[in-house]
């Protein structure tokens, strides 16, 4: 600041209190030898802390500044994401509760590419696959019914026939009964180990097994089975196919597609069963000749109470549960089972079972 000669400010505000005055420094003008004002200045150290503060106190203002947008926005996009994610996650727990209630068609749309939209496609597959299971089981349970309801019948009419006199009570009516009561056993016998398998509980003892042996065993043993059904029989078996099998449970494999080859093969026929140790595990091919089944009707063929229209339906016999049982008896020893057609003009079944190695059969030998 300037002062003139009388000390009166030209140039400048006087200083705010004594203090600040204080940290002035003042330096006269002369002209001539005369003094005609004065010069009031900061010192450089004191200039460069006040630029400092002013500095600071700027930044600290606009941090604040900034900290507060920040802060509204923030506010802002939480509570917009919050709503957002807050109706899909509503929409999603009352879709849930519809699905416990037992509305297996619910779906949830699925748009976008995030983890709520995989759960939402996760959640529709849940649905979907309730409700097919809803829609087997129902199916299940009516197929049942009908197949109790014939040998019931059966029985009913003719325990009538006997009592209004129309049919006599001697051995043959008996036993005549006793096959019908039979076919019920056999049947309940059938659901019983279908529904093991379903709950996982079949009883099965798995031990070191030579497969080779079983399935010989089986078809020499039926070789009057099957000249009474007028089929020959071809054979490709090794001596030696090890396995980790139940001798009982395969035996009923066996007889399960002896029986169905017997009853669907029109004769004269042909049956021919290989045996090879792949690479993959133990292969058994099992061919029959004519009729065959559809190409569109073979993935069918295993499930439960399924009967093929046409040469292969009920006509034949059986209850439509062997093949069910089939497939649960493989897959009990860890293999598959799957059909196609047969070289021989009839059906073939590809059954494969994990390998069983030297080395552990030595370890349960020993």
């Amino acid at each position: 600041m300037l002062h003139d000669a009388e000390g009166l400010p030209v140039i400048g505000l006087p200083p705010d209190d004594d203090e600040e005055a204080a940290t002035l420094r003042w330096l006269p003008i002369e002209h001539q030898g005369q003094r005609v004002g004065t010069l009031g200045y900061r010192p450089p150290e004191q200039l460069m802390a006040r630029m400092e503060h002013v500095f600071l106190t700027r930044q600290q203002r606009n941090l604040s500044i900034i900290i507060g947008a920040l802060g509204l926005a923030s506010l802002l996009l939480a509570g917009g994401l919050s709503w957002w994610l807050g109706r899909r996650t509503r929409g999603m727990a009352l879709a849930t509760l519809r699905l416990t209630e037992g509305d297996y068609g619910t779906r949830l749309p699925e748009r976008g590419r995030d983890e709520l939209s995989r759960l939402s496609r996760d959640f529709n597959v849940l649905a979907a696959t309730l409700e097919a299971s809803r829609e087997a089981r129902s199916r299940w349970v009516s197929d049942i019914a009908h197949e109790l309801r014939t040998p019931l019948a059966v029985l009913r009419g003719e325990i009538e026939a006997m009592h209004d006199g129309i049919r006599p009570l001697d051995h043959e009516s008996l036993d005549s009964l006793s096959q019908e009561v039979k076919q019920l056993e056999r049947l309940v016998a059938d659901l019983r180990l279908l529904s093991q398998s379903d709950a996982g509980a079949l009883e099965v003892q798995l031990a070191p097994l030579n497969v080779a042996d079983s399935l010989r065993q089986r078809l020499d043993g039926a070789s009057g089975w099957l000249e009474d059904s007028d089929l020959s029989l071809e054979c490709r078996i090794p001596d030696a196919a090890w396995i980790r099998g139940d001798a009982s449970r395969l035996r009923q494999l066996w007889s399960i597609l002896l029986d169905n080859t017997c009853a669907y093969t029109h004769p004269p026929g042909r049956l021919r069963v290989d045996l090879e140790n792949a690479a993959d595990g133990i292969r058994i091919r099992w061919d029959d000749s004519a009729p065959g089944v559809p190409p569109s009707q073979l993935a069918r063929l295993t499930e439960r109470l399924y009967r093929v229209e046409g040469s292969r339906n009920r006509a034949s016999g059986g209850s439509g549960l062997g093949l069910s049982i089939a497939t649960a008896l493989v897959k009990a020893h860890g293999g598959d089972m799957t059909a196609a057609a047969s070289p021989l003009g009839g059906l073939r079944w590809t059954l494969r079972f994990p390998p069983f190695d030297d080395a552990m059969l030595k370890e349960e030998t020993e």
